[in-house]
């Protein structure tokens, strides 16, 4: 399981550099959810009590954002899905995670 290093958060979230800290330490936090961006490019979202039990390590799926409740994670994915197609042409939220270069 990896962690995008700029966690988008939905608007209910008071304090994001506090909640971002806590869920990549494996907090739980009741109420939380998680927006993940599995490997083959589609987006789910799941309790942050959950991230251990569904994903190990070896998982390449990447949490992108964290919102509280279900309608926060979806107004997020939606959000987020908006937002790509405005800056990419293409609605893949994949298009809006920066990755580093490579070095060559």
């Amino acid at each position: 399981m990896k962690y995008y290093r700029k966690l988008f958060t939905g608007k209910e979230v008071e304090h994001p550099a506090y909640v971002t800290v806590r869920v990549r330490h494996g907090a739980v936090l009741p109420g939380l959810y998680a927006v993940v961006l599995e490997e083959d490019g589609h987006v789910s979202f799941l309790q942050t009590a959950m991230l251990k039990l569904t994903y190990d390590r070896s998982s390449k799926a990447m949490v992108i954002g964290v919102a509280y409740g279900r309608d926060g994670a979806i107004e997020l994915i939606r959000s987020l899905t908006e937002r790509a197609l405005l800056e990419t042409g293409s609605p893949a939220i994949s298009g809006l995670i920066r990755k580093p270069a490579e070095k060559g």
